[in-house]
């Protein structure tokens, strides 16, 4: 028998997951869908900040992206519009003063410049989501003030003696190292505990080919490329370039090669971007490729060969190799033969 009262609360959990896969439906890849499969589970606990979570991955990954469509996930299963407050550990350019007065607030005339009363992003993220961006930059004396606020302690405005509690989820982002800045003494053992609860790492694009096709239509979508037409086999053909490129930079290299062929289709007339001008625009700003790279490290093992205990046994080996190497290096303009070797 049916229990048809179960319906409404069965149709709602439906309808959630329906719009939470619409926030992320431009991700494609294994890697980005199980990333998000873990942060919807978290976006349904009800504990503000109970797992304070951290994101890296090199720049240009998206890392803030995925932070902004966690805080959606929140705004779904929360059924609120709470507060999302980006900080830009980069601007703090080391000083404390302004670090601490962005983060935690200031009374006028707490210090020199300090002309009025500020509300600190902590107090302005209550309830909803603060997001540290590159906490690298965070100085010191900042990570030792935010140490206690993220263990649950109040803090107060500088210049203040009058507490202040904010309840929010914490995300924090880095491209770099988390445990070579430590042993650097960037940021403090104690601190990076507290805030990689939950850890996760953004693979490089480059690793998850499957994603770049969505990222690509995002672009397009944007206010910055409105008016860019582009031919359906032009667009297939751009996809193909960009999912054999390295994309060093991630998402910024295929926004900067976007800017690039936009400025092609806008010379007089305008125009849809052609093939034709993709395929000028990739063989006239070629950069190695995954087939070049792997060409290159495998010509370097090669030369590694003679002084390694394979080298004997597997001779034949070596030489069948050797050969499709040969060729398909003699075929490479990024990598060159030098001094007789590979």
């Amino acid at each position: 028998n049916l229990d048809l009262g179960t319906y409404p609360h069965v149709n709602k959990i439906k309808h959630e997951v329906e719009k939470t896969l619409n926030i992320v439906h431009e991700y494609k890849s294994k890697q980005m869908r199980e990333i998000f499969g873990k942060l919807r589970i978290l976006s349904d606990i009800k504990v503000v900040n109970k797992f304070p979570i951290l994101i890296t991955g090199e720049t240009g990954t998206g890392k803030t992206t995925v932070a902004e469509k966690f805080h959606e996930m929140r705004k779904i299963h929360e059924n609120e519009d709470v507060p999302f407050v980006k900080v830009l550990c980069g601007e703090f350019d080391g000083n404390p003063n302004l670090a601490n007065s962005t983060i935690f607030g200031h009374k006028k005339g707490a210090y020199t410049g300090a002309d009025e009363d500020r509300i600190g992003m902590l107090q302005e993220a209550d309830g909803g989501t603060v997001f540290f961006d590159e906490i690298a930059n965070l100085p010191m004396s900042t990570q030792n003030v935010l140490l206690d606020v993220i263990e649950g302690r109040p803090f107060r405005r500088l210049g203040s003696n009058d507490d202040i509690t904010s309840d929010f989820q914490l995300i924090c982002a880095t491209n770099s190292d988390i445990e070579e800045l430590v042993a650097n003494r960037v940021l403090r053992g104690d601190f990076v505990a507290r805030i990689d609860t939950v850890k996760f790492e953004i693979p490089p694009v480059r690793q998850r080919p499957d994603d770049i096709e969505g990222i690509l239509e995002g672009l397009l979508k944007t206010s910055d490329f409105i008016n860019f037409e582009i031919e359906i086999m032009a667009k297939k053909n751009l996809l193909s370039f960009l999912k054999k490129s390295y994309l060093k930079s991630n998402i910024r290299d295929i926004r900067t090669i976007l800017v690039e062929l936009y400025f092609m289709s806008q010379e007089p007339p305008v125009h849809a971007l052609t093939s034709s001008e993709v395929e000028k625009f990739f063989r006239e700003n070629k950069e190695p490729t995954k087939d070049d790279e792997f060409i290159k490290s495998v010509g370097l093992l090669l030369n590694l060969w003679p002084n390694t205990s394979y080298a004997e046994a597997g001779e034949k080996w070596k030489e069948a190799l050797m050969q499709v190497a040969v060729k398909k290096l003699s075929e490479s303009p990024n990598f060159r033969k030098k001094d007789g070797e590979l």
